[in-house]
């Protein structure tokens, strides 16, 4: 059996990524001190500009990924958007 390391992102990676980006952004605005927060306020104000929409693509291709499924975008969105946040699904 031979493993085959990928050297670049794939779709599946992609989502969890900025999520976790997100995620780290917010809790430093709120809790880091003067220095950090301006920094951080700067970043945010970028990552608002580039990343804010997330990608639906992005989410069918995390949904398709086995080891996340539903589990990983449910939880983000609720993380990000608050915990009445609910996913609508077209089928």
């Amino acid at each position: 059996m031979c493993i085959l390391w990928v050297r670049y992102a794939t779709s599946n990676l992609y989502f969890p990524n900025v999520v976790r980006v997100r995620i780290l952004l917010k809790e430093e605005m709120e809790k880091g001190d003067g220095f950090m927060k301006n920094m951080v306020a700067i970043m945010y104000g970028k990552y608002e500009k580039y990343c804010a929409e997330f990608s639906t693509i992005m989410a069918i291709a995390i949904i398709l990924d086995h080891r996340y499924k539903f589990y990983f975008p449910d939880w983000a969105f609720k993380r990000i958007y608050g915990a009445d946040h609910v996913i609508e699904l077209f089928f």
